[in-house]
């Protein structure tokens, strides 16, 4: 996803409201979930953002200090 596409935003995955009530043992690209789960990597996070604060995210500096890196593209995350 390009930064044309939307705002890219860092979410916490356990705050977000999936909309299938499990998960299968494969992606759609048929990658096994549990294959998929070890290439998983933690990077450091930035302390300073590269763009302004969006008007309705939290002030400061975020709480944490690494980042985990997927093996697949950023996910659209709908909010209302």
């Amino acid at each position: 996803m390009s930064y044309e596409d939307g705002k890219l935003r860092l979410l916490n995955p356990l705050s977000i409201r999936f909309s299938q009530p499990r998960i299968g043992p494969h992606f759609r690209d048929g990658h096994a979930l549990d294959e998929t789960a070890v290439e998983v990597y933690e990077t450091p996070l930035e302390s300073e953002p590269v763009e302004p604060a969006p008007s309705d995210s939290t002030p400061g500096l975020p709480s944490y200090d690494a980042l985990l890196v997927p093996p697949f593209p950023a996910i659209r995350v709908i909010s209302w």
